[in-house]
């Protein structure tokens, strides 16, 4: 798997793909995405000519400190209405349909209706009764994302593209 990840960058660039271990901030994600140990490639290229998707697993400099780096699920875009009764998350009037939530790590927050400004998105982790993400400080403005979050290359036996 090393030498695949050499190869891999010497081809693209540095620059386009970083490759960001697990244990760094926004743990919680890599949790729900590599056990809690694992290193993933960041494409640091694709939002430069496609939109940043609900659904797609984000990194972004934490809004609090930009020093850090936390990865997190988007869930809803900007204009999006958003609320979540008991853990439920309701995005423009009709309940959102979390299958990548792991049912030991749903909660039961509530949080007031809201509509995410302009170029900012609303962020969750997978594992939402530990994860620290926009319930807590709120929308991610758009120039603070920097990559998306698309293979996990180690540990080994989680190898695969991010879904």
């Amino acid at each position: 798997m090393g030498t695949g990840f050499v190869g891999l960058r010497g081809r693209l660039g540095a620059h386009y793909y970083l490759p960001l271990p697990a244990g760094a901030r926004g743990r919680h994600q890599y949790v729900a995405v590599a056990g809690g140990s694992g290193r993933l490639f960041i494409n640091k290229f694709v939002y430069k000519f496609t939109s940043i998707e609900r659904g797609d697993v984000v990194v972004f400099h934490y809004p609090r400190d930009p020093e850090k780096s936390y990865i997190k699920r988007v869930i809803a875009l900007p204009g999006d209405r958003l609320r979540i009764d008991h853990g439920t998350v309701w995005l423009n009037g009709q309940p959102l349909r979390e299958s990548y939530v792991p049912e030991e790590f749903r909660d039961s927050r509530s949080m007031a209706e809201m509509v995410v400004p302009e170029d900012a998105f609303f962020m969750m982790g997978d594992h939402r009764s530990i994860s620290s993400d926009s319930r807590e400080f709120g929308p991610v403005e758009r120039s603070l994302i920097y990559g998306k979050a698309v293979f996990v290359y180690w540990p080994a036996r989680d190898a695969g593209a991010v879904h």
